[in-house]
């Protein structure tokens, strides 16, 4: 038998015990091994916790049918695969993506607008996110290059004027 399933047997016989009198009663297992298993049991709705005063008390669960939830769905947009075509979808990248390149943001612009690429699959809306796309990132800051020395690592050879 498992540690787990030993100190949820325990607590359902003995309820109502903290995590060191439940960690004595088990003297094969170590201490902190003990209380890890019987928090864990509690964040797991197996069992419950209870703190008035003192330390907390652990007790049996009420029910182990609260244990078995169904798997909860992902939200929409982790669920859905790429390059469904979904209309709503591509209209919402698409403010979104106008709605930063108002901002300025051009750069992050730019990977909605390859979002919004990826999930079209109409041709002629596609060539047009592209474009946009080229467009905002041209219009991005370009990167700062220094004037007209370039200054390279290493043993420098030559006069700094």
């Amino acid at each position: 038998m498992s540690l787990l399933a030993t100190v949820q047997a325990f607590i359902e016989l003995n309820p109502g015990l903290t995590t060191r009198e439940i960690a004595s009663a088990l003297p094969e297992y170590e201490r902190f091994d003990v209380q890890r298993a019987a928090s864990h049991l509690c964040l797991r709705g197996r069992v419950t916790r209870q703190k008035e005063k003192g330390p907390a008390r652990y007790f049996a669960s009420k029910s182990e049918a609260v244990t078995a939830k169904p798997a909860q769905k992902r939200a929409s947009a982790t669920s859905r695969r790429k390059g469904s075509g979904d209309p709503q979808v591509i209209a919402d990248l698409v403010s979104r993506a106008e709605e930063l390149e108002s901002k300025g943001s051009f750069n992050r612009a730019a990977t909605v607008w390859l979002e919004a690429f990826d999930e079209s699959q109409l041709t002629g809306e596609r060539e047009a996110f592209l474009h946009q796309r080229q467009k905002c990132l041209e219009s991005g800051k370009k990167p700062v290059r220094p004037g007209e020395q370039i200054y390279l690592a290493g043993r420098f050879v030559g006069n700094v004027e």
